[in-house]
């Protein structure tokens, strides 16, 4: 736990390993087998010597992408605001984060993290539509702004 002790006291005993990610191929390789399940990814970073496991929320966004640019972005101006369908509380999973609970040793914990909300507006919008759209429409950026935070605060308040 010094990675919670860190960020409450400011010094930890040693400094802590952080990761956002591991890669499944290289957990495999350490594990020397293949990852199965989240009982797998809990037991990787036990084994590699983190005092935490990063967990995520779950859920299905229409977004665009960086990297697959046939992928449309689903916000371009006010009237694909009013049509995008915003994810609701309900449609949250999280079992990842109850699964990796059970499975937890003593002494670790577990870090909830998602994209943050810069990632998301950036999935929505693309990042030059969003760049534009500061300059020439900074209330659409706004509004998207506020339903992103309003989303960001509900997928990670855990209920």
């Amino acid at each position: 736990m010094q990675f919670y002790s860190s960020e409450l006291n400011g010094i930890p005993d040693y400094v802590p390993l952080y990761e956002l990610f591991v890669n499944i191929e290289i957990m495999e390789e350490i594990l020397g087998r293949k990852f199965i399940c989240k009982a797998d990814q809990v037991e990787f970073y036990y084994k590699a010597g983190y005092d935490y496991v990063p967990v995520w929320p779950r859920y299905k966004m229409e977004k665009g992408n960086l990297k697959d640019t046939t992928l449309p972005y689903p916000i371009t101006d006010w009237e694909s605001f009013y049509k995008y369908r915003w994810l609701k509380p309900d449609e949250i999973s999280y079992k990842e984060i109850e699964d990796s609970c059970r499975v937890l040793p003593d002494g670790m914990m577990l870090i909830a993290q998602d994209g943050g909300p810069f990632e998301t507006m950036e999935a929505l919008l693309g990042y030059s539509n969003l760049c534009y759209l500061l300059s020439d429409d900074p209330d659409l950026i706004k509004a998207v702004a506020e339903k992103v935070f309003e989303l960001y605060h509900t997928r990670l308040l855990y209920r």
